[in-house]
């Protein structure tokens, strides 16, 4: 089964945004097993889903994931979630978390 990447990118600001790269980063058991960026984008004052991936875990064990979008202000723009892989199956609704 194969997890589906998801970010949802959210313009808080005052300016349309050009486009910045995100990148999403899965570990597992202490190795990187996933590596994606792409450039995102969102209006002011919406937002917009990207789609990463598929992953297909080929391990148990949980899979900690962090995106980065980098971008001209000085605070971190990471959001971090968890998958919990179990046999071959895997439950995505682990803990999201946001830093802005």
């Amino acid at each position: 089964v194969s997890v589906q990447i998801k970010l949802l990118v959210k313009n808080n600001g005052t300016i349309n945004a050009q486009t910045r790269p995100a990148t999403v980063i899965g570990m597992q058991n202490g190795v990187q097993v996933f590596a994606q960026t792409k450039q995102v984008s969102a209006p002011v004052g919406e937002q917009v889903l990207f789609k990463f991936g598929p992953y297909t875990p080929t391990a148990t064990g949980k899979i900690m994931w962090t995106a980065t979008i980098a971008d001209d202000d000085p605070d971190v723009d990471t959001a971090t979630a968890v998958t919990k892989v179990n046999n071959d199956k895997h439950d995505g609704n682990g803990d999201h978390h946001d830093d802005d």
